[in-house]
């Protein structure tokens, strides 16, 4: 599987960052564990990042290509408008080439695959090619070739009405089988579109479900489609669903999943002996979101259901297969610290039991949206940044197999830096080893989950070089903690985890 789908921002969420600099540099991550239950196993390791600098937008979908590079799928923006846009990489990260698609106005990507001609299929929406009234948007589908080079494009839907793409499959016939949506009437609040196509895009059928946003499309195996999404019952009161149809688009079963009051699907996989996972966002009684992950019976019917936490307003973005059959969901938690988004990777074993819940946090807000398997167990995660001029900028990272722990000395910090404490998690004591380019008056601080400073450990001047501090929890409860070093404008967080 060389890319994912899933991840649900409308088209009014897309904000234009500006800034007033830019500060160029590659950004470290750090690595926290978080304490899921009494089993606890090796996540992968951060071997190397890329920060795409002077790329300004959003990465929606990230595709392994045969030559050991990559391609990132998603947003361009300039100035006050978006274009799709495609970015190839080499095997370590390098930028290739870039290509950008679009007009004049709004036209924004949400997914891309590569094709089986070793091209690339690109849907999203478009308002700079529709034919639309009162701005109003339309599907919009972009094949190109091997290079990136524009091959054809068609739009879809009505002047009246906006629509959308948010997921495209190339079909076992060459065609393709889109999913995605368009406003309706007072009385429906959203109607999911599915739209079957030719190899040149020409429409064959489609589909409408009056409030069921979709999501995700699979062409499976044996030849037929799995839709899944959120079905709408009123404003504040949404599940999860998914729903099996024939190759024809003929409906054969339909599930929805009672998985709380706000329930949202992100992705679904297929899993090689038969079923789905699915995952999603769930928020009971008003409370912050966490991912909701649940395994599929080849009849749709649920065999189980788990819902993780993270630190604080959690977000899935995508799914995909393990290895071992168990499956990673990527998407970013905030930080208890100045409410920073950090990577979030949790890894479900195939009875739903979590091997392992992490986060991978810089001092910006990090979002992941996507994540592919590597044949040597390893994943390529990707997404945006909050921190460039003029918008966000993409980044992607190469992460080790679980129990790997090699980690690039390429991205030790060659000037200040806070190290991961050690041992973590950690029983009364653990050291904690920093380093300063220079002398400098330099502040070290623990805070709870809530933001609340727990301990001063040091706020003293430290002459240049590498220092060590311990810190004693022994009067603290158990749980996770961040700790903050502050020298003059540069800070960074890392989380630890006390367990007694």
């Amino acid at each position: 599987m060389d890319r994912v789908c899933g991840i649900r921002w409308q088209a009014r969420s897309i904000h234009i960052i500006k800034e007033d600099h830019m500060k160029k540099r590659i950004t470290i991550f750090a690595i926290s564990v978080l304490l899921v239950g009494a089993a606890w196993a090796n996540p992968p390791q951060v071997l190397w990042n890329r920060v795409l600098l002077e790329t300004y937008g959003w990465c929606y979908s990230l595709i392994a290509v045969p030559t050991g590079g990559y391609v990132m799928a998603g947003s361009f923006q300039l100035n006050e408008t978006l274009d799709f846009m495609l970015v190839c990489t080499d095997s370590g990260g390098t930028q290739q080439w870039i290509r950008r698609y679009g007009g004049p106005n709004m036209d924004q990507c949400r997914h891309a695959e590569r094709t089986t001609d070793g091209g690339y299929i690109l849907v999203g929406y478009t308002e700079s090619f529709a034919p639309a009234e009162n701005g109003n948007s339309c599907v919009w589908l972009l094949k190109t070739d091997a290079n990136g080079d524009s091959l054809w494009s068609r739009t879809y839907g009505r002047p009246s009405v906006s629509s959308w793409g948010e997921c495209v499959r190339q079909t076992f016939d060459g065609g393709y089988i889109i999913a995605g949506g368009k406003n309706a009437d007072s009385l429906m609040l959203e109607v999911g579109w599915l739209i079957k196509t030719d190899a040149n895009g020409d429409t064959l059928w489609t589909r409408e479900y009056p409030n069921f946003a979709l999501t995700s499309v699979l062409q499976l195996r044996e030849g037929g489609f799995l839709i899944a999404g959120s079905v709408y019952y009123q404003p504040f009161y949404n599940q999860m669903a998914a729903m099996f149809l024939s190759a024809f688009g003929d409906s054969v079963w339909f599930r929805q999943y009672d998985t709380g009051l706000l329930s949202n699907v992100r992705d679904v996989v297929e899993l090689e002996n038969g079923g789905y996972y699915l995952s999603g966002i769930v928020n009971w009684s008003g409370r912050e979101p966490d991912l909701v992950v649940l395994r599929l019976n080849s009849d749709g019917d649920s065999l189980w259901q788990r819902q993780v936490d993270g630190l604080g307003w959690d977000e899935a973005a995508a799914l995909c297969i393990a290895q071992d059959g168990g499956c990673v969901s990527v998407g970013y938690t905030t930080s208890p610290v100045g409410q920073n988004a950090d990577i979030w990777l949790t890894k479900l074993a195939l009875d739903g039991a979590v091997e392992w819940n992490t986060t991978y946090s810089s001092e910006y807000s990090d979002i992941a949206s996507t994540i592919v398997p590597l044949s040597d167990g390893g994943y390529m995660i990707a997404g945006w940044m909050y921190e460039c001029f003029p918008g966000p900028c993409l980044w992607m990272a190469r992460m080790t197999p679980e129990q790997a722990d090699a980690v690039d000395p390429g991205l030790a910090p060659n000037e200040f830096a806070l190290k991961q404490n050690y041992p973590n998690p950690f029983n009364a004591a653990t050291q904690i080893q920093f380093t300063l380019a220079r002398e400098a008056q330099t502040r070290i601080e623990v805070f709870d989950l809530q933001g609340r400073l727990v301990s001063t450990l040091i706020n003293n001047h430290y002459p240049a070089g590498t220092h060590s501090i311990s810190f004693d929890g022994s009067r603290l409860s158990s749980g996770i903690y961040v700790y903050r070093m502050q020298v003059g404008s540069f800070s960074q967080n890392r989380k630890f985890v006390l367990l007694k």
